[in-house]
């Protein structure tokens, strides 16, 4: 009796399809932090700036840069082995 794992293909090697979902999530996220940067920035600009409007720009800022290292890490996690392959 076998078991299944949807993070392994048949020949019991990590599954890229998963990966890939996961490194689409993060750019997802960083898509809408980012938006919240530039909404609360133009906030800013034209209202003046509050406590609550600092305290939410330093958290979307940090939800971005988070979000971008983590796909990058994705990213190159996934796709550390296409580059050996094509110097070849």
């Amino acid at each position: 009796m076998s078991s299944y794992s949807p993070n392994l293909n048949n020949n019991n090697r990590p599954n890229k399809n998963f990966g890939e979902l996961i490194l689409l999530a993060y750019i997802m996220l960083n898509g809408v932090s980012t938006g919240g940067v530039i909404r609360t920035g133009r906030d800013i600009a034209t209202n003046g700036a509050d406590s609550n409007a600092i305290i939410a720009l330093m958290l979307y800022l940090g939800c971005t840069i988070y979000t971008a290292q983590r796909a990058y890490e994705v990213y190159k996690k996934i796709h550390n082995n296409d580059d050996k392959n094509n110097q070849r």
